[in-house]
Formats: structure tokens, C-alpha cells, sequence
């Protein structure tokens, strides 16, 4: 876990830093290197980083073996592995907002595709499956377009 903490206690130190940043957690580089990750803590490490290359602040993660046989720390590794696949991050104290709004932009969204597909009859619905953005349309008024959507959504 310090490989996710670190970055953002290196946010509080002064500009233009360059740091090197050895872990012997192989697997959390390997989750790092995900830019698409669904997991709050690589996202909100992915911020935490991007915040410092903002400020100039250079990182570089190194991986080193080690520690290989020592039984308290396969328990800390263990443990370390086990909290990067958990669904929610239990440390909310420095969280950023964007995290916040993230996870309430999926569950609105969640929420709205369940109310979507369990109405009862819906012309709409009988169109359109999923509740995501009209695409282009043919029709060249797009005035047109919304007057018969409209007309649908009242019907």
C-alpha cells in the first residue's frame, strides 16, 4: 500500500522534484501501468501522479526483488495484494472529489439503466434498449428529430 500512498505525500513537498520510488511489489506496478482501470485506488493514484507532473515533479518506479522467503512480509504482500482488488477504497481521508464523482456518476447511471429497462411499456424503450446518447440521425433538421422524440417520450 505505501506505493499508493507515497505519490500523494510526495504532492506536499516542493516543485520540481525528481523522486525514485523502489517497490519490490510487482503486481502493483503492473496495476499502475493500467490507465483504464476500474479500481478507486489506481485511479485515484493515476490523479495523485498526474497532479505532480503538473508540477513538474518527476517520478520513476523502480521494481527490485526482494524480501523473498521472510514470512512476515509474504503476510504484508499477501494483505497488500488482497486490498488492491478490493471494490472500495476504506481510507477516505485524502480522497479526491473527482473520486466522489466518479463513483455517484456509476451509480446514477446504474440506477437509471434498472428504472430504464424495468418500465412496464415504453415506446421509447422498445427503441432505444439502453439509455446512452442518440446517435446522428439521417434527417437533416435536427428540429425534426426532436419534435419526434418528443412525440414518442409523450405517447
Amino acid at each position: 500500500m505505501a506505493i499508493f500512498s507515497c505519490p500523494f505525500h510526495l504532492t506536499l513537498l516542493p516543485t520540481h522534484g525528481r523522486f525514485l520510488l523502489l517497490t519490490h511489489s510487482l503486481s502493483s506496478l503492473h496495476s499502475l501501468s493500467n490507465h483504464f482501470s476500474k479500481n478507486p485506488l489506481i485511479q485515484r493514484n493515476h490523479l495523485t501522479l498526474h497532479s505532480l507532473h503538473l508540477i513538474d515533479s518527476q517520478i520513476t518506479f523502480i521494481w527490485i526483488s526482494g524480501y523473498i522467503g521472510f514470512p512476515d512480509q509474504d503476510a504484508v504482500d499477501k494483505a497488500a495484494k488482497q486490498a488492491t482488488s478490493r471494490p472500495k477504497i476504506t481510507d477516505y481521508t485524502h480522497l479526491p472529489t473527482a473520486d466522489f464523482k466518479n463513483h455517484y456518476r456509476s451509480v446514477i447511471l446504474q440506477q437509471w439503466n434498472l428504472f430504464w429497462k424495468t418500465q412496464p411499456s415504453s415506446k421509447l424503450l422498445s427503441i432505444k434498449q439502453i439509455p446512452s446518447p442518440w446517435s446522428s440521425s439521417t434527417r437533416d433538421s435536427k428540429r425534426e428529430e426532436t419534435k419526434i422524440i418528443k412525440t414518442i417520450k409523450i405517447s
